[in-house]
């Protein structure tokens, strides 16, 4: 049962430009500079909370 007007998907090429990995990989960085900034905060409060 196959239809005869199915096409698969073409591949997708990403971009191959320099700026689209910069912009990703300082995308990445600010995610995990964020994500370490929050549990930095977090302890923080948690030890003021527990010897304060």
């Amino acid at each position: 049962m196959s239809d005869p007007f199915y096409l698969p998907p073409e591949p997708r090429d990403p971009p191959s430009d320099q700026g689209f990995m910069r912009a990703l990989i300082r995308r990445h960085l600010f995610r995990l500079a964020s994500g370490a900034f929050a549990i930095a905060l977090i302890v923080a409060i948690w030890l003021v909370w527990r010897l304060g």
